[in-house]
This record gives structure tokens, sequence and C-alpha cells, in this order.
């Protein structure tokens, strides 16, 4: 489920990939630290639930780089990239559901 943040963030990239067959990763990245604490707070403590899409499993973790001003999800898949029924080898059309989640406009 996606909800909705009191206040958007403005993050000036978001990205996904694999991180080998079995995970996936997606980075948020900001200008300013404080927005990334905000941000890992606020994913940690279950106030904002992105919808990661259906090639995401359930197995999620956030972590908080203050120093790169980014957040990284993990976030293991529902299969192994490649194998059958798979709906995005490279997985790079995962961030999708976190810009939503994050309040950004969507074209």
């Amino acid at each position: 489920m996606t909800t909705v943040p009191s206040t958007t963030y403005r993050p000036i990239m978001v990205r996904s990939k694999n991180a080998g067959p079995f995970t996936l990763t997606i980075d948020v990245m900001f200008d300013d630290p404080a927005d990334a604490v905000r941000l890992h707070a606020d994913l940690t403590s279950g106030t904002l639930e992105p919808a990661l899409g259906p090639v995401a499993g359930e197995d999620v973790r956030v972590y908080l780089d203050e120093t790169a001003a980014a957040v990284k999800l993990s976030v293991g898949r529902a299969l192994p990239a490649g194998s059958a029924g798979d709906l995005d080898l490279y997985g790079c059309q995962q961030h999708v559901g976190v810009l939503a989640a994050l309040g950004v406009p969507l074209p």
C-alpha cells in the first residue's frame, strides 16, 4: 500500500537496479542530508510505505548514508532475475512506486 507523506520530498535522483539475481536496490539521493534523515525515519517507522511493484518480495531493508545524503532500500525479489515470469530483468523500473510515495509529480 502506498501512503502519501504529509510533506513532499524533492530528491535529486531516484534509481533502481538489481543487486544480484535475488535482490533489488532502490537509491534515493538528496541535496540536503536532513531530507535523507527524514525519509529514513518515515520509512523505518512505517509512516511511509511505498508500493514496490510486482517484482519485489516481502523482505525490505532500509539504510541511511548521511554523508551521501542518501537512503537505500534493499528489496528481496519475488522471483530471481531472468527467471520465467520475471517482469523486470534489470530491476530498472521499480523506482516508480517510490517516486509516487514521495509525492514527486509523475508525468
